[in-house]
């Protein structure tokens, strides 16, 4: 079984820690490790098991690691099982960050399988003369996190998916099926709403279809609606645009929606319309 260590390290104890876990992980696995800069290709194909970690930098991942699990497509790296570490003082994640938990993140956009919780292994906080700047070249691993490093690696080729981490067809045809309901009352709901004009709404609580519309069952009939937008135009051009499904046509199900900061996903899936319409 194939297995990668992929590690960023810059005074050396993340990539201390990283030959650690290659350690632990070669009693179930052929591993090999390698530095940010000598990664190779990241590929589902080749690989049964995936490991990132890298020191944690302003509350998250250092800029080149972001730089490559950013470059990582929506799904690229699908059924594949990984973990990620990092390398941060020890105190509360919510006062360092955690790298771990950035890569994690990443690892899932891609289409990976957690196998364990995002790992941390602590580094001992220089304490400089009174004045002074902190040391973070002097800053050397806590006692014993060698070690609960490779105790940690040797657990993992004995896990399957986290809970939650496994597909799970049923939910998701639900929760597909759910999801197109509700949008397609929310297309018919917004062009009931547009039909009414370029008017004001006079509140939050709307008649998205109007009583007495030809829309409704019985004469009085109408249906009530929630929105903030106040104009019936706008927001019924609104609800009409978010209740489509985008899924369920071809080209347009690979929107990178999740996140809007990931320009270069935005453009390639932007420039794969073109073959489609």
């Amino acid at each position: 079984m194939q297995t990668l260590v992929v590690y960023d390290s810059k005074f050396g104890n993340t990539e201390q820690i990283a030959h650690a876990i290659a350690d632990g992980l070669r009693t179930n696995y052929n591993v090999q490790i390698a530095s940010l800069a000598d990664a190779p290709l990241l590929s589902a194909a080749e690989l049964d098991l995936l490991v990132v970690g890298g020191p944690t930098q302003k509350h998250g991942a250092s800029p080149e690691l972001s730089a490559l699990l950013s470059g990582l497509s929506r799904r690229s790296l699908a059924g594949l099982q990984a973990a990620a570490f990092d390398t941060r003082y020890h105190i509360s994640a919510f006062l360092s960050g955690s790298a771990a938990q950035r890569i994690a993140d990443r690892l899932k956009r891609a289409g990976c399988q957690l196998v364990a919780a995002p790992a941390s292994f602590f580094v001992e906080r220089d304490q400089p003369p009174a004045g002074a700047k902190r040391r973070h070249a002097q800053e050397r691993l806590e006692a014993g996190e060698v070690e609960r490093a490779k105790a940690w690696a040797q657990t993992l080729g004995q896990r399957g998916p986290l809970p939650g981490e496994e597909p799970n067809r049923a939910t998701s045809i639900n929760a597909k099926t759910i999801g197109v309901i509700f949008g397609l009352s929310g297309i018919t709901h917004g062009l009931a709403e547009i039909l009414q004009g370029n008017t004001p709404t006079h509140g939050v609580l709307i008649n998205a279809i109007a009583a007495g519309s030809s829309w409704t069952r019985w004469a009085e009939g109408s249906e009530g609606a929630f929105t903030l937008v106040p104009n019936f135009l706008l927001t019924g051009t609104l609800a009409v645009l978010l209740g489509f499904p985008y899924n369920l046509v071809p080209g347009l199900r690979k929107l990178p929606v999740s996140d809007m900061r990931d320009w270069e996903a935005i453009r390639a899936w932007a420039d794969s319309l073109a073959t489609t319409f």
